[in-house]
């Protein structure tokens, strides 16, 4: 109202300034003040203007009103508790109407009123309201209180015009009934409002006119329905007259129109331009939209009932959309179903929704609790929460979209309006935006725009009125949210489009029900599934290699990484949902010679690798000295070559250990770092679970054998841990113990009688034979000779055959439960003049010399100059392990027997 008091005082201003009293006006120059007028003419039909039927009091004692029709001022009373005067009646009012104005029209004391015209007298017949200049109402319907218009098409049509500085209110309930075309109009914009439990029953019926007036009968939204205010469509005729670019009425937020009829697009315009609180379909009708609607608040279509789009712009939904009919759009459409509210919303019901386009606006969160077909293309750019079993299905595409901008252009803006006009620029790619710009809301988002660039809809009015406002566009990171079994498999999936595919990078996950399904792959192929944040509030497993620019929660069951795949937590993000334990972490499954593997990058810090198997909670803690990445797996059951589907130890070695194998991988950095390894009891060896705390650490596969158990450990707590320089495969058992038999210190020598071989081994266990191997290419082997294993260190065996140039030799061990390992070649060249060499370079296990003297002195010295390592050999051919060194540069030198220097060489320790 307050509006209101502000047009009437820009009038009252206006007429005392032309020099006119307003009691002069109010008289019609008669000299006397207003009159108010009870009606006491009880039920019978009068005529509306009847003098003897108005009287100064309730009861009917005092004067009748006198100079009929020539007192437009007179203010009439009907009151519901007595209709009758001296002969109290309550009932209804019925008056004709032929063309009169009156001051003010008052129904109070749950009154009804119907008027009407006279018996086939034709025509239309006016009721002017000519109201006052103060800013009380002037047209008043008390709450209970009704007001019909009603006559059929051949007695004519009844209108009620309220004048210039007239003003209404509307607390009960104004009907339009019968084939007439009646009508109320407003000139004042706001003039006739609608508050809160109103109704407005728009019949509408008649050949022509419209239930609130046209453009040339009614100033744009002359009248406004506020919130709680119900206008109700049963006719034909649009309540918002014919032209798109004005509409009679203003539907405030929280209003409710009731669409009880299908609409007629040749009586006039529905939707175009127009901006709804809440949309109700009922009674089996079809509403067709004639153009792009502005905003519509919740949207509610009962079944069989339909509602059809427009062909082109936008749905726009800031609240609920319940469907048990039918949403679609006509063949050829792009309109788009946008869901822009600022509060959650949902989209449910038992019909069915078919449309071009839909679009979740950025901020906004939307939980689909049906089915939707989208035959165009979907864009996620808020949340959008899929219930159950819910997908979005049709031939078009889906996109969830991440940081996505489009062109700055300026605009008008005007305090109260969801629409930005003037614009220039080009309007492309807006819809779904968030918008930034003087005089507009945070968080408010384009809900669409017209064609030709002329104005784009908001998701909130704008805070002030101003031209010329640069505005920006962007957004936010769609967050995807899932209770699908299927999760965002393809074909079952909660996204089941057929066209392209598109997850952007960044894209946020909510996880709800267990899946091996959760995160969306692009039609489009890439190596990794890059996501956003990602909370798991079930048990999942990957579907593809992750890439996770967020924090990965893990908030209840099991996380499982497949064999085939690596979660890779980028730099700065972390693992959330702790503390860990063996209800809750990450599986690294393994099948094959695979392993799944968690990546954390640039850490600096100690970092927890919450990993495991699928039956046992592993974990890793990794400490470096330096910012490192480092990949993790695990897997039960140690293998002779540290690979899951690799040969098994024996019960006889997995006595002495922890059987499980971690698993870890540094992808960058270099220096030290402690590794530290948790497991739980039933992993443990008969006589590993007798260890004192001082006796356990952990052995690290080099790529060809277990080392020796080196660091600490804790046998109660269940940790062992070891600081390293070189990673790989770390198992636990007792210090000094061998994982399992290692070939050492082969070596091969000239003899009169032959070639000799010889090698160590240590811990020798479960070791059945031991077959040497000859070669003359290094590739087809042929056995020269065979030792039974006799827990000996040291095995040698005479080849007697010569042969010319350089022979290949290895040693192969066969297991008594029939596995096979075999040590690296090593090679010899008969003759004289031999050459010194020294292979291979880099190395990480075992460094070989060939062609030396029957007898020399190996010394190795770092890049310091210190002396690492010095031998005397006796042999041709000898193969060094070096596994213990630390990664870097060396220098291996040879002396003869009489210590003259033969060969110097650098090699590099991997």
């Amino acid at each position: 109202m307050k509006k209101l008091s502000t047009l009437l005082l820009v009038f009252a201003l206006t007429i005392i300034a032309s020099g006119i009293s307003k009691p002069a006006l109010a008289q019609g120059g008669t000299g006397r003040l207003p009159i108010t007028y009870y009606w006491i003419g009880g039920t019978a039909v009068n005529s509306f203007s009847s003098a003897s039927k108005w009287n100064t009091q309730l009861d009917g004692l005092g004067t009748s009103r006198t100079l009929a029709g020539a007192l437009p001022d007179d203010i009439l009373i009907v009151d519901g508790t007595n209709i009758g005067g001296t002969t109290p009646t309550t009932g209804i009012v019925t008056g004709t109407v032929s063309s009169n104005t009156i001051g003010q029209l008052k129904l109070q004391n749950n009154a009804n009123l119907v008027l009407q015209r006279a018996a086939a007298a034709g025509g239309s017949g006016t009721l002017t309201i000519a109201g006052d200049l103060t800013p009380a109402p002037d047209f008043v319907i008390g709450a209970g209180c009704s007001l019909t218009l009603n006559s059929p098409t051949v007695d004519g049509n009844v209108n009620i015009a309220l004048d210039v500085a007239a003003t209404g209110l509307v607390n009960g309930t104004i009907t339009l009934t019968n084939t007439g075309t009646h009508r109320i109009t407003s000139q004042i914009v706001e003039g006739l409002v609608f508050a809160s439990g109103s109704t407005f029953n728009s019949d509408g019926t008649g050949a022509s006119g419209y239930p609130l007036g046209s453009s040339s009968q009614t100033v744009n939204n002359g009248v406004v329905f506020q919130s709680g205010s119900n206008l109700v469509m049963t006719g034909s005729r649009s309540p918002f007259g014919g032209s798109s670019s004005t509409q009679s009425c203003e539907m405030q937020s929280g209003s409710n129109f009731y669409v009880k009829t299908s609409n007629n697009l040749a009586n006039g315009t529905f939707t175009s331009g127009k901006a709804f609180g809440n949309l109700f379909i009922q009674n089996n009708s079809t509403f067709t939209c004639d153009g792009a609607i502005s905003k519509i608040e919740n949207l509610t279509i009962d079944q069989g009932c339909t509602m059809v789009s427009h062909t082109s712009g936008s749905t726009p939904m800031l609240g609920n959309l319940v469907v048990n009919g039918t949403l679609n759009a006509p063949a050829g459409s792009t309109n788009q179903l946008v869901m822009g509210g600022s509060t959650p919303q949902t989209i449910s019901g038992g019909g069915t929704i078919d449309m071009p386009t839909f679009v979740v606006a950025n901020g906004s969160d939307v939980a689909l609790s049906k089915s939707i077909s989208i035959s165009v293309g979907s864009s996620i750019l808020g949340k959008l929460t899929f219930g159950g079993t819910s997908q979005i299905t049709g031939p078009g595409t889906f996109s969830s979209r991440v940081a996505n901008t489009a062109a700055t252009v300026t605009g008008n803006t005007t305090a109260g309006s969801y629409q930005v006009t003037g614009v220039v620029g080009t309007i492309s790619g807006n819809t779904g935006l968030a918008i930034t710009g003087a005089g507009l809301s945070s968080n408010t988002v384009v809900l669409g725009s017209s064609s030709g660039n002329a104005y784009f809809n908001l998701s909130k009015p704008a805070t002030a009125t101003a031209t010329g406002v640069t505005l920006d566009f962007i957004s936010d990171s769609a967050t995807l949210v899932t209770s699908n079994p299927n999760g965002m498999d393809s074909m079952t999936g909660s996204v089941i489009v057929t066209g392209l595919k598109s997850f952007q990078s960044g894209t946020n996950y909510i996880i709800n029900a267990a899946t091996s399904a959760p995160f969306g792959i692009n039609s489009a192929p890439s190596s990794a599934a890059i996501i956003g944040n990602a909370t798991l509030n079930a048990p999942v497993t990957t579907n593809y290699n992750v890439r996770v620019r967020g924090v990965l929660a893990l908030n209840s069951g099991n996380f499982t990484i497949r064999p085939v795949d690596t979660v890779r937590i980028f730099s700065g993000y972390s693992i959330a949902g702790g503390p860990f334990s063996s209800s809750k972490y990450i599986v690294t499954q393994a099948a094959g010679a695979n392993v799944g593997f968690l990546r954390i990058d640039n850490f600096t810090t100690e970092k927890l690798f919450p990993v495991g198997t699928a039956t046992n909670f592993l974990p890793v803690t990794l400490i470096p000295t330096s910012t490192m990445n480092f990949s993790v797996g695990v897997f039960e059951g140690v293998t002779t070559d540290a690979t899951p589907n690799g040969a098994a130890f024996t019960t006889a070695q997995k006595a002495n250990i922890v059987d499980a194998v971690w698993a870890v991988r540094r992808n960058g950095g270099t220096g030290d770092c402690n590794v530290n390894v948790g497991w739980t009891n039933n992993l443990e060896g008969s006589v590993f679970s007798t260890y004192m705390n001082s006796e356990i650490g952990l052995s690290r596969h080099n790529g060809t054998d277990w080392g020796v158990v080196y660091g600490s450990g804790n046998n109660t707590t269940n940790i062992a841990s070891a600081t390293d320089t070189s990673f790989g495969a770390f198992s636990v058992g007792q210090l000094g113990f061998v994982l399992p038999l290692e070939f050492k210190n082969i070596a091969v020598s000239i003899k009169s009688t032959g070639v000799e071989i010889s090698w160590n081994v240590l811990n020798e266990s479960a070791i059945k034979s031991y077959i040497v191997e000859r070669s003359n290419n290094s590739l087809s082997f042929s056995t020269i000779g065979t030792l039974t294993a006799s827990n000996k260190n040291t095995y040698v065996l005479l080849d007697a055959a010569r042969l010319n140039g350089t022979v290949y030799y290895r040693i192969k061990m066969i297991g008594l439960n029939g596995s096979v390992k075999y040590s690296n070649l090593i090679a010899v060249k008969q003759g004289t003049n031999v050459e010194v060499s020294v292979y291979p370079n880099p190395v990480s296990r075992t460094l070989f010399v060939t062609g030396l003297p029957s007898t020399s002195t190996i010394k190795i010295t770092n890049s310091k100059g210190q002396a690492i390592l010095e031998r005397k050999i006796s042999a041709n051919s000898y193969g060094m392990n070096v596994s213990d060194l630390n990664t870097g540069l060396y220098v291996i030198e040879v002396f003869n027997n009489e210590n003259q220097r033969i060969i110097s060489r650098t090699f590099v320790k991997e």
